[in-house]
């Protein structure tokens, strides 16, 4: 009938019915082996989580060692800040009260000690900070001398040398011995000084019991010899196409408008501070090392810190070359750390990006000068090296 025929042609046909095999591979591993496996990889799993855990609390640790030391840094600035304030404004205070030459003249080694406590600490501050600092001291430093220009001017002596360009620095008491030889000769004759003063070239060294001062002088040789500075301060000021030779230990150097100058000098026990410098090379000692509107210029030093520069260009740096007889007796008597040299590590207040700054560079050593000798007159057959 009807419906056995469709549920005859409803059924498959065992002809089209397909079948499919099924074998298991047969166990090439041991239940050890397998077991070994495992573990292997869970040791694997478990070294990659240690990794994982160390990294993150190692980072974990760097971002509380950057709190930590910010929070250092923070509170060493306002260490600074609250000492240079107290320092500062007892000098201010005290400029005032100063009445003689000799109570100004401590009244500035306070301010040099308050600037060099500055310097040693401008790694710490910010650039913006120690801008301001510095502008208070130059400020502090014109006030001081202003204030003593009209209340107790510090003495000058002038001397005349015939026909020399070498000169040596005069001690106070050789000063005093001078001026009094030179006026008694003018009353014994007095048409000498007629005669000194028509054939000689002014040369004014101001000598301030620490401090020697050579300044205003034009293509001149100036030859410091050892012995004659022996740790007194030294500063140069207005000198133009002038080689200056200072062989022996300075306790601080201070050098402004130079122009076109070679400077040598032995080791500084303190620090040099340079004041618009132009196309001029400098070879020194020293610990601290600022330099400020220099252009076009060479430093051939060794310095223990940082060297420092702040509106300047054209600045190149290298190591010390100087060699004269006494360098190693003087070297000791300055304290200067001879181990230390950071003179490629230069500073720039000027230049706040990570990049090298365009303001100085390294001499290469193929145009650097190996050995510089200092500049002695004809006269002296001394041997310096």
């Amino acid at each position: 009938d009807n419906t056995s025929v469709l549920m005859s042609q409803s059924q498959p046909s065992p002809s089209k019915e397909k079948y499919f095999e099924v074998s298991l591979a047969p166990q090439t591993a041991s239940n050890e082996q397998l077991s070994a496996k495992r573990d292997e990889v869970m040791a694997e799993r478990n070294r990659k989580l240690q990794e994982r855990m160390a990294a993150m609390a190692q980072r974990r640790m760097k971002r509380s060692t950057a709190t930590s030391s910010m929070k250092q840094q923070k509170e060493a600035i306002q260490e600074f800040t609250q000492q240079f304030t107290v320092r500062y404004d007892a000098i201010e205070d005290d400029i005032a009260q100063q009445r003689t030459y000799e109570q100004f003249k401590a009244l500035k080694v306070c301010a040099f000690k308050l600037e060099q406590f500055l310097a040693d600490n401008a790694s710490i501050l910010p650039s913006y900070t120690f801008e301001a600092k510095n502008k208070m001291m130059s400020n502090l430093k014109e006030k001081i001398n202003q204030t003593q220009q009209s209340i107790a001017p510090k003495p000058k002596f002038v001397f005349s040398q015939k026909n020399k360009s070498v000169v040596a620095p005069v001690a106070a008491s050789d000063v005093i011995d001078e001026d009094e030889k030179h006026n008694n000769n003018n009353n014994n004759n007095n048409n000498d000084d007629d005669d000194v003063t028509s054939t000689t070239t002014a040369l004014s060294h101001v000598v301030d019991a620490d401090e020697i001062m050579i300044e205003n002088r034009q293509l001149e040789t100036i030859y410091l010899a050892n012995g004659s500075v022996n740790g007194s301060d030294v500063c140069l000021s207005n000198l133009i196409n002038c080689t200056v030779s200072i062989c022996d230990h300075i306790g601080a150097l201070r050098m402004n408008h130079i122009k076109h100058c070679t400077i040598i000098t032995g080791p500084i026990s303190s620090s040099l501070h340079v004041e618009h410098l132009q196309n001029s090379t400098v070879n020194a000692i020293m610990r601290q090392c600022r330099i400020h509107h220099c252009t076009n210029s060479k430093f051939y030093i060794h310095v223990n810190s940082e060297p420092v520069i702040e509106h300047s260009d054209n600045v190149q740096f290298a190591p010390y070359n100087v060699r004269y007889k006494e360098l190693s007796n003087d070297w000791k008597q300055s304290h200067v750390d001879e181990q230390v040299n950071q003179w490629n590590k230069v500073k720039d207040f000027n230049w706040f990006k990570q990049q090298q700054s365009p303001h100085w560079s390294v001499i290469p050593e193929h145009e650097r000068i190996d050995i510089v000798t200092p500049v002695m007159n004809d006269d002296d057959d001394e041997d310096e090296l």
